[in-house]
């Protein structure tokens, strides 16, 4: 015996629910007819409908036999049933949807017999109903309401119900649906509701996206239990698509433009297009579920991918910032688009070849990230480091592993605007590959008479100074160039290094700022020591002021070589002489060969006696012997005899005095019985100096002469007031050699008087510290 269930529905709700099984006959189940209600049959395993009734009216009351019963002994009365017209009974059929038992007939008026409480139960025929196969039916009275209530009675599964596989079937529910399509802003439908109407794959995580779906397409899209499957359906699948960073879990089954156009998206070309729908689907399968759950944001990435294709199919559109974002390219941090780069990155999808360079999110973000990171990297290089593979990424052609650090060194040279289109970039890295295949080392040059232009040097981001304009300049630089590796030119560091070493040697060669040892080994000069770069620099500065007689590298080369040989030997002959006087003495030649400054044909013999007062170390080096002439030159310019002092304010120094060799005694700096002479020796022997003429210091020995009298002088000075004058204490011969006029003391006494007036002086010397001084003394005791 079957067992159904009887359901009175009101307002998409179940108010009432009861078993009713057949052939209960004396035993009915008994319930009471209400205003605007349906009446739902099912059967209690799987929901279907009776496939056949039979009806009768008993006064207001409806009898309802089940299967092949009769309606005489009825399973079901429902009292009443008649003053509440328009109440149709239906049922689910097994394949699908809804029907209304077709009980026409029983709208006839009732007789005055059937009217009465007691009714005869052979008042009113008896009428069959089958369940039909093909949807709903006309019934015979007005069925209000009743599209929307077989609607909620359809489809199995879902909860609800008192049996297994039993749901609530709610006509409330399809209104509710129906209306929020044609009608956002009334109210949204639940879970229940996609429940009640027998739809499948509706949850609280996708609610949100469904209902946007709903929103999206027109009340006819979703009038039906199949229809809003296919609208669930659609969106499932598209939502599947989206796993992120995950592998792609329905990698053979991508969303059709008809699965978008069922939940009301608008993906424009994308619709028509294969190459578009790949592009969207792709950046769809990049991105998480929360970026598609609104009809509204897959209708903004449609609208991006639009941009794409048509950039790439040669009509740019305005690409910005959010468009690439919306497909989950990034807008900060490493390979970010940013202000600085979008211009480059749409530039890049405008140069990518057509739509199939950028039909898949891979093509397309390596194509954005590589452009973004470049120009990036151009605008600011504490940014990330260009890669090989974006480069490769970006189509450029001509970066290699070997080559990689170079290219990157020219890039982090150039503004941002210097590498924003693909045109810009590729000639940086054929430019640079060019410079590269120039510096080929001892290797014979592979293009003779093509050498790097000023221009080219500007292209990779070089600062090439003077050469930019100057051809002598550039000549060298190329040479230089060309002589060297390509790891010497790997880097536009190196470049420039090697610019200013060039112009450097052109400015030398001009009277003017000189090439260090380590700017000549740039070039590639070998040889160059801290020993003869002063001869170098003095040979580079003897040649044409044009620069061209070291223009090229093997020019300089030799005019370096041979400096340094005959410094070599120039160097040792100074050396030499200072081991022995006996040895050959040095000539003007070999200080100039060395690079020293500052001799003379004039003083030539005081700096050899110098040299000769000195130990070989001390004159060991170029610059060691410049300080022995520098030195030399200042005492002898203070030796000016009566002419004005040539340097006032600038007198020979301890230091300089030390320097020739000479020994000086006291005025070097020594202390006597706890009085410090020495400033006052060195004023008094600088002040000889001034009055002599040169003839009189231009050997050391003469100014070792000077030294001692300065010595006697103030050892007298410091002596007590009144002691005793010590045997060989001062000569008139050496106040002469001082310069002063001794020879008016022309007594023992008077001379005696002088010395004594001397010790009287002040311990420090101070007041014997010119020759002035002493000479007044002189004046005052002589007669």
């Amino acid at each position: 015996m079957a067992t159904h269930t009887i359901r009175i529905i009101k307002s998409g709700r179940t108010i009432l629910r009861k078993q009713v099984s057949e052939g209960l006959g004396r035993d009915a189940v008994v319930i009471q007819a209400q205003a605007d209600v349906n009446y739902y049959l099912g059967d209690t395993l799987d929901n279907t409908g009776p496939s056949k009734i039979s009806a009768k009216r008993v006064g207001k009351h409806l009898h309802i036999a089940i299967g092949k019963g009769s309606p005489n002994a009825p399973d079901l009365i429902i009292e009443n049933y008649f003053d509440f017209p328009n109440a149709p009974i239906v049922g689910n059929m097994s394949e699908g949807g809804q029907a209304a038992y077709d009980l026409g007939p029983l709208t006839a008026p009732a007789s005055a017999s059937t009217a009465t409480s007691n009714p005869s139960a052979t008042d009113n025929p008896v009428v069959q109903a089958n369940l039909p196969s093909d949807g709903l039916q006309k019934m015979g009275w007005v069925l209000a309401g009743l599209g929307a209530a077989l609607a909620l009675a359809g489809g199995g599964g879902g909860g609800g119900g008192s049996g297994p596989g039993a749901v609530d079937v709610s006509a409330g529910a399809l209104t509710k649906v129906t209306s929020y399509a044609a009608d956002g802003t009334t109210a949204a439908p639940t879970v229940t509701d996609y429940t009640d109407i027998g739809i499948k794959g509706v949850t609280d995580t996708n609610l949100a996206a469904v209902n946007s779906a709903v929103d999206a397409v027109t009340a006819p899209n979703v009038d039906s239990k199949a229809k809003i499957q296919t609208v669930v359906d659609a969106y499932a699948k598209i939502l599947a698509e989206a796993n992120g960073n995950a592998v792609d879990a329905t990698s053979g089954s991508n969303p059709l433009a008809s699965d978008y156009a069922a939940i009301g998206a608008n993906i424009g070309t994308s619709a028509t297009n294969s190459t578009a729908l790949g592009l969207l689907n792709d950046a769809i399968g990049n991105l998480g579920t929360t970026a598609i759950d609104t009809i509204a944001e897959i209708n903004a990435i449609a609208s991006v991918v639009d941009k794409i294709m048509n950039t790439a199919a040669g009509t740019p559109a305005a690409l910005s910032i959010a468009d690439y974002a919306l497909l989950g390219l990034a807008t900060t941090g490493s390979g970010a688009v940013t202000a600085v780069n979008l211009s480059a990155v749409n530039n890049a999808i405008a140069n990518a070849g057509g739509q199939a360079s950028v039909d898949t999110y891979a093509e397309l973000s390596g194509l954005v990230t590589a452009v973004a990171t470049i120009v990036s990297y151009a605008d600011d290089k504490t940014q990330a480091v260009p890669t090989l593979a974006q480069y490769t990424a970006a189509g450029i052609t001509g970066v290699t592993a070997t080559n990689l650090a170079a290219i990157n060194s020219a890039v982090d040279a150039k503004a941002a605007t210097g590498v924003d289109t693909k045109t810009e970039l590729q000639a940086l890295v054929t430019t640079y590959n060019l410079i590269l295949a120039e510096a080929n080392g001892g290797a014979a040059d592979g293009t003779p008479g093509v050498n790097p232009t000023a221009a080219q040097f500007a292209l990779i981001g070089a600062d090439i100074g003077a050469a930019a304009t100057n051809t002598v300049n550039l000549a060298l630089l190329d040479d230089a160039i060309g002589a060297l590796a390509s790891t010497g030119v790997d880097s536009v560091s190196k470049i420039n290094e090697i610019a200013v070493a060039a112009n450097t040697v052109m400015t030398g060669a001009s009277g003017g700022s000189a090439p260090s040892a380590a700017q000549l080994a740039t070039l590639g000069i070998t040889g160059v020591s801290v020993n003869n770069i002063l001869a170098v620099q003095n040979a580079i500065a003897a040649t044409a002021d044009s620069g061209l007689q070291v223009d090229t590298v093997s020019e300089l080369q030799a005019v370096v070589s041979n400096t340094v040989s005959a410094a070599t030997i120039s160097q040792n002959q100074i050396q030499n002489y200072a081991t022995s006087n006996a040895n050959i003495v040095p000539t003007l030649s070999d200080y100039t060969s060395i690079g020293v400054t500052g001799v003379t044909a004039s003083n030539l013999p005081a700096v050899n006696s110098a040299v000769d007062a000195l130990t070989p170390a001390s004159v060991d080096s170029p610059f060691r012997v410049q300080t022995v002439v520098d030195a030399y030159n200042t005492i002898l310019a203070e030796a000016n005899g009566a002419a004005n002092d040539a340097t006032p304010g600038i007198n020979p120094t301890a230091n300089d005095f030390a320097a020739l060799g000479a020994s000086i005694g006291l005025a070097s700096g020594g202390i006597a019985t706890g009085t410090d002479l020495a400033s006052s020796a060195l004023a008094l022997l600088d002040n000889a100096v001034a009055g002599l003429a040169v003839t009189a210091v231009d050997s050391v020995p003469e100014i070792n002469a000077l030294g001692g009298v300065v010595d006697k002088v103030m050892n007298l000075a410091k002596l007590p007031a009144g002691a005793a004058i010590p045997a060989g204490a001062l000569s008139a011969a050496d106040l002469t050699l001082l310069g002063v006029n001794a020879t008016l003391a022309d007594t023992p006494d008077e001379f005696n008087a002088i010395l004594q007036a001397i010790v009287s002086s002040t311990d420090s010397g101070s007041s014997v510290s010119t020759i002035l001084a002493l000479q007044a003394i002189v004046n005052a005791h002589a007669s």
